[in-house]
């Protein structure tokens, strides 16, 4: 909390594009321990499964009276379906959308702590993929590569939304903003106001109280990517 109000200090005395930029450092306080057919076009249909769990974490069906059961590896992955990690828990999830014409995917994604998302679209055709996510709160990394420009992974946060054309991502979604960090590829950010690219090395922000998406490039600051791995993505088993 200390390091919040430090930050909203600063960004009142100082220009707001550096607002962005001490929001990343807010959130990684917060963030401690704390060839196919179609797939996926109806809910309850399985476009994944669960490729490792860490820590405890929970998945809801969109079926009518479903409750939360506690996921566990190997498990399926359906359309609609809410995930919720608990606050040190970490998900891996290989999506069913291997190509081998193309040589193109599986895509993986990852959902941290304290993370909430749902699965809200999954289309994958012969040369074609359209995946849609809402991530409620916290954060993910998404990775694939091969399926080029016909493929669309959308991630909706709040007002914002994420389209992501390129290969390694990490998103994030809290009350004070949304921000999305390019890796490798490339990903567009939409917010009400304007709409901003994002490449390698860049970030891009949308703070709640500005309604305007700032771009800004973070790597000087050291081992930035490498801390949000750490603590994203489940460890690997020994």
């Amino acid at each position: 909390m200390n390091s919040l109000l430090h930050c909203r200090n600063w960004g009142s005395s100082l220009n707001v594009s550096y607002m962005p930029l001490c929001l990343l450092f807010t959130f990684l306080a917060l963030a401690q321990p704390q060839t196919a057919a179609a797939l996926g076009t109806e809910p309850g249909q399985i476009i994944g499964r669960v490729l490792a769990v860490f820590e405890g974490a929970t998945i809801l069906s969109k079926t009518p009276g479903s409750k939360p059961v506690a996921v566990v590896k190997g498990m399926p992955v359906e359309l609609g379906d809410r995930m919720t990690t608990d606050a040190r828990g970490r998900v891996r999830i290989q999506f069913a959308d291997r190509n081998e014409e193309l040589k193109a995917g599986p895509s993986i994604l990852n959902l941290g702590p304290a993370s909430e998302a749902v699965f809200d679209k999954f289309d994958v055709e012969l040369e074609e993929r359209h995946v849609g996510l809402r991530l409620i709160v916290g954060k993910i990394r998404s990775f694939f590569k091969g399926w080029g420009r016909n493929s669309a992974f959308d991630v909706r946060c709040g007002v914002a939304i994420c389209g992501i054309r390129g290969s390694d991502v990490i998103i994030m979604n809290y009350k004070e903003a949304a921000m999305g960090l390019v890796r490798e590829g490339s990903m567009t950010m939409k917010g009400p106001n304007n709409r901003v690219d994002i490449g390698p090395g860049q970030v891009g922000s949308l703070v709640s109280d500005e309604k305007q998406i700032v771009k800004l490039s973070p790597w000087d600051v050291p081992d930035i990517w490498d801390t949000l791995i750490s603590e994203i993505e489940p460890p690997l088993p020994q």
